[in-house]
């Protein structure tokens, strides 16, 4: 198959990707349109969701992809051979039977209050006050974030794992720690589900499986976001601030927080592949003002359906809230949005 002859959108069109996904995963009804289950590659319970034309594995495969890149990720595909595949039908064999929510079970672990706590302290640490810390103070500083939000909302400085690198056989990681900020989702009443590690620089590597791989941020394992909003520790209230900011990174949510000064609330889904919960619906609903601030225009929409009266915006000029921090133009504009 010529590159220059491939029509993507009408492979894509031409593919229901719930439907491929059936072929390696058991999928089940989360929501209209929407399917979910245990990853076709790192197991779980309900990692792995899909719709007609994207799926995201909050474990392992945080932003959305086609069909195309499905194959791709799963077999081990060029993506001449994803596209010819669904093309002529002619999908790879698979080994064994579809993943399963039953199998799955038994590997699904949670993150422990106390662990978290550990890992969140002794981080938190080595970020204010070592020697060890400084770069990822330097990093922080270069972000245009306070040492005050630091602490507010209990950063750190941690060594973490690449993803992919674990060798099952040998019980460790196949390359070297790197250093990252770490990003424990603290809720309002101090329990932390979830702790993301974000990489000072973006990590270029082949993992375990000889896969090259580009990633800026990986999690503690058995993280669990789903359900979960970073920033619930530094909320006031419906009662004490008129407005909520609903962004998309940590390091958006904080800067934010930073520049109004507390002056509304603001809370992080962390990605745009994130749902919000029935519960956390109702508690941002009771905000007089609601702003859904999105890198893409498309899935502000998604989320302003969900929210009703809700004010909705993408990145201007592809600039997120951290990027108009750095460059001083963040207070004018939140302003202005805030003040509408």
């Amino acid at each position: 198959m010529n590159t220059q002859t491939i029509d993507t959108e009408r492979i894509k069109e031409g593919v229901n990707l719930g439907d491929l996904a059936g072929h390696y995963t058991t999928l089940r009804k989360e929501s209209t349109g929407e399917m979910a289950g245990p990853c076709p590659k790192c197991g779980g319970d309900d990692r792995f969701h899909c719709q007609a034309d994207w799926f995201f594995c909050r474990q392992c495969h945080e932003k959305r992809g086609d069909a195309i890149e499905l194959l791709q990720w799963l077999n081990g595909l060029s993506f001449l051979e994803a596209c010819a595949a669904l093309s002529d039908g002619s999908l790879p064999v698979t080994t064994g039977s579809p993943a399963t929510p039953k199998r799955a079970k038994t590997e699904r672990k949670t993150l422990s209050h106390t662990k978290a706590q550990s890992i969140a302290k002794s981080a938190s640490v080595a970020l204010l006050d070592s020697p060890e810390g400084q770069p990822g103070r330097d990093y922080l500083t270069g972000r245009g974030l306070f040492p005050e939000m630091w602490e507010l909302f209990g950063l750190g400085f941690y060594l973490a794992s690449l993803p992919g690198t674990w060798n099952s056989e040998t019980k460790q990681h196949t390359m070297q720690k790197q250093p990252a900020i770490c990003l424990p989702w603290i809720l309002g009443n101090g329990k932390i589900p979830a702790i993301r590690y974000r990489f000072l620089s973006v990590q270029t590597y082949t993992d375990i499986d000889g896969q090259e791989r580009s990633e800026k941020q990986t999690a503690q394992f058995a993280s669990e976001f789903i359900g979960h909003l970073f920033g619930g520790c530094a909320l006031s209230g419906p009662d004490n601030v008129p407005a909520l900011v609903l962004c998309e990174g940590e390091l958006n949510a904080m800067s934010v927080w930073q520049d109004t000064m507390g002056a509304v609330d603001v809370l992080s889904l962390g990605s745009e592949s994130a749902h919000l919960t029935k519960a956390a619906i109702q508690a941002i609903l009771k905000y007089e003002r609601v702003i859904v601030w999105m890198d893409r225009g498309g899935i502000a929409k998604n989320y302003m359906a969900a929210l009703p009266g809700a004010v909705g915006l993408k990145s201007p000029q592809d600039n997120d809230a951290n990027d108009w921090l750095q460059k001083g133009g963040l207070h004018e504009f939140l302003q202005r949005l805030i003040e509408k």
